[in-house]
């Protein structure tokens, strides 16, 4: 079965940025109470793709994820390296928050 799989970072343009990238979850959080809410407001889309991924759990993904887009990025992949305070959504609903040790769901 196919993911859709989309990548934000946050967006240049914004004031908070040097606040709230490269920075831990909990950190996030508390500078945007809302920030699932609010992800258009502070993220932008900088890749998206489809990939098969079979019977591989969430985390599995974002780990071989976090691999590819550091040591293996695409092509056309534009952005900084995959690194904390980059969000994954999976499928328009999953939603996960690279943090400075793993990924936090975002709920």
């Amino acid at each position: 079965m196919t993911t859709k799989v989309e990548i934000y970072q946050v967006r240049n343009d914004i004031d908070e940025r040097h606040d709230i990238s490269f920075m831990d979850y909990s950190y996030v959080t508390k500078v945007i109470p809302n920030l699932k809410r609010d992800l258009k407001n502070y993220y932008e889309k900088v890749y998206e793709y489809e990939e098969d991924f079979e019977n591989h759990t969430d985390e599995e993904i974002l780990e071989a994820m976090f691999v590819k887009f550091n040591t293996a990025r695409p092509s056309d992949f534009r952005a900084h390296s995959m690194s904390t305070s980059d969000i994954v959504i999976f499928d328009d609903s999953r939603m996960w928050y690279c943090d400075s040790y793993g990924w936090q769901e975002m709920n």
